[in-house]
């Protein structure tokens, strides 16, 4: 008789979630208190995908496009932003120069618990658990970085 392979089994890969990518862009982590970004109604878990001024326009998708945005552009004037809301896409024109903004990067849910743990760690000052946390999180984003 020849081994069968139980049903269940062969149904296991539809029944896991798949590995859905990260949206590319940043997400806003904080927006302090009295800045343009609050009064033109950004909000902490909004989506950053991009910025158009004039004739130029760039996609955001990591935290370094970030501050290279905010280094250049918001001085040179006027800057859309492209906001995403849940699903609603807006665009907001930055016109004093200073975002008010914090972000972190766009993550797929479950790394980005782990980003949420690293961070309370190192603001309770436990900077050696903080620290493993992230080397953890790194190797899951990048499997050829080791825990060292």
């Amino acid at each position: 008789m020849k081994p069968r392979i139980p049903l269940a089994v062969l149904c296991l890969p539809l029944l896991l979630p798949a590995q859905v990518p990260p949206p590319r862009g940043v997400i806003v982590e904080q927006v302090d208190k009295g800045s343009e970004a609050e009064s033109a109604g950004v909000m902490v878990g909004d989506l950053i995908t991009g910025w158009s001024q004039g004739a130029d326009a760039e996609e955001i998708e990591s935290p370094f496009d970030w501050t290279d945005f905010e280094k250049e552009r918001p001085p040179r004037g006027t800057v859309n932003l492209r906001i995403f809301s849940g699903s609603r896409e807006r665009v907001w024109a930055l016109r004093n120069g200073s975002t008010g903004i914090v972000v972190r990067p766009a993550l797929r849910p479950e790394l980005a618990a782990e980003w949420q743990r690293c961070r309370e760690l190192e603001k309770t000052g436990k900077i050696p658990a903080a620290a493993e946390g992230w080397r953890h999180l790194l190797a899951q984003v990048d499997p050829a970085i080791r825990h060292g």
